[in-house]
């Protein structure tokens, strides 16, 4: 297997330098920033994604001496990606590989600049994991052009202020039931319980959607939750780059996991088209074959696929990173506690607001967003020259903590939010991207 992944990224590099020799043309009438060769910026993330724990540091870096002195960073983003705007001392960087500039930019303006151009300046970049691309080929996440136009319009009726007040009370019953499971599980006589709570908020969340998309839960489907976290996984493994080339080790699990997955929605597709008691269920899975666009099978399974893909992981991992700093803030803790209890209406609760807002700036669900220059001799902010396929790789995770917007970037305070300047906030804050792709 060592010979044939070898000889895969021998094909691998061949094609691309033959790509780049046709038709890369020459780098004299472009201008890009600083950086690291190639192959030093890739040893390096190879390095810290196979050994992540190789560092002295630990992933979170806390001090515990009072409510705002936490220090909190993801240390595989500073050992990599931020690693090189320190060492340039800029906030753009590029490297070239085989004469196609990659730019990580956590500059505002070439942020704005790029996610609201019009439509057809840039485009997201093609999944080279294979994986994404399987999943959801026909939906809003993969689509471009007039084609991603339709999706959007489809989606966004199923998504409409209505519509999510219409999901509250799924929400909220799968909440409570959390809660009582826990009460359940407290340990007698004030002994300390410990519990993995990112398992739990996965469980929770995956159930939520798994009733607003098919209306059936996933816990109930085995191991379907266990074969999605595989595939998540899989999409950011750095080997997977190859799979275009050579067979991986991973690819039988993977294509069965896949599958598996599939099948669940398949079946759910066949019992709602063959039975019209089902049609009455609010899913998104009935308001797609309701559509009067009469959307193919492929279409809703890749827009059921984009609904777990966007909302299962993302939410997970906020309502994780939530209840992981308000655990180590006890001070915030306790207001926002008094605050929720003395709010009969949390829909307007500008602290809970905070405290959302506060974790989405330190651990934004998407924290690298990228685009693919369309034409030739783009000019971005800064004046740089780029030619056509040039990548753009906005770090939001950086820009989050830009400690010009944010003084004291790493420390968790969600008061900080009662006087952030809004129009100063609308370039230097997109957890969920920006222009007209935003949330997709």
């Amino acid at each position: 297997m060592i010979l044939e992944i070898l000889f895969g990224i021998i094909i691998w590099l061949t094609f691309i330098y033959f790509k780049s020799s046709l038709f890369g043309g020459k780098n004299n009438d472009y201008k890009v920033p600083n950086g690291p060769s190639f192959i030093v910026w890739f040893i390096n993330y190879l390095y810290n994604y196979y050994y992540p724990s190789s560092s002295s540091s630990t992933s979170t870096s806390i001090s515990s001496s009072s409510s705002y002195s936490s220090s909190f960073s993801e240390q595989s983003s500073e050992r990599t990606i931020l690693k090189w705007f320190r060492d340039y001392n800029q906030d753009s960087y590029s490297s070239s590989f085989f004469g196609r500039a990659m730019i990580f930019t956590k500059n505002a303006e070439i942020c704005k600049s790029v996610l609201t151009a019009p439509v057809g300046d840039y485009e997201k970049p093609p999944d080279s994991s294979g994986v994404l691309i399987r999943l959801a080929r026909n939906s809003i996440l993969m689509t471009e052009g007039k084609q991603w136009q339709k999706q959007r319009d489809i989606i966004a009726c199923a998504f409409s202020n209505t519509k999510v007040r219409s999901m509250e009370s799924t929400m909220q019953s799968f909440t409570l039931e959390t809660i009582h499971t826990l009460k359940q599980k407290e340990g007698k006589e004030g002994q300390k319980m410990t519990i993995d709570i990112h398992q739990l908020m996965t469980t929770l969340t995956f159930d939520i959607i798994g009733i607003l998309s098919i209306g059936q839960k996933f816990s109930d489907h085995g191991t379907t939750s266990t074969n999605f976290h595989f595939i998540l996984d899989e999409m950011i493994r750095p080997i997977r780059r190859l799979s275009s080339y050579i067979p991986l080790p991973s690819d039988k699990a993977l294509n069965l996991s896949i599958k598996q997955l599939e099948l669940i929605i398949q079946n759910e597709i066949d019992k709602s088209n063959n039975n019209n008691n089902n049609n009455n269920q609010d899913t998104l899975l009935n308001y797609l074959l309701n559509h009067p666009s009469n959307l193919n099978n492929q279409e809703i399974m890749s827009n059921i696929m984009t609904f777990l893909l966007a909302g299962h992981e993302t939410s997970a991992n906020l309502l994780t990173f939530t209840l992981y700093l308000l655990s180590v803030h006890q001070e915030i803790q306790n207001d926002l506690f008094n605050s929720i209890n003395n709010n009969n209406n949390n829909n307007d609760n500008d602290l809970l607001e905070w405290v959302i807002l506060e974790t989405l700036r330190l651990f934004p669900p998407a924290p690298m967003i990228g685009r693919t220059v369309m034409n030739d001799g783009t000019v971005l902010p800064g004046d740089w020259k780029l030619r056509k396929d040039s990548l753009i790789l906005i770090s939001v995770y950086a820009l989050h903590r830009n400690e010009k917007v944010y003084p004291s970037p790493n420390q968790f305070n969600p008061y900080r939010w009662k006087t952030l300047n809004q129009s100063t906030l609308n370039s230097n804050f997109i957890p969920f991207s920006s222009g007209s792709r935003i949330y997709y």
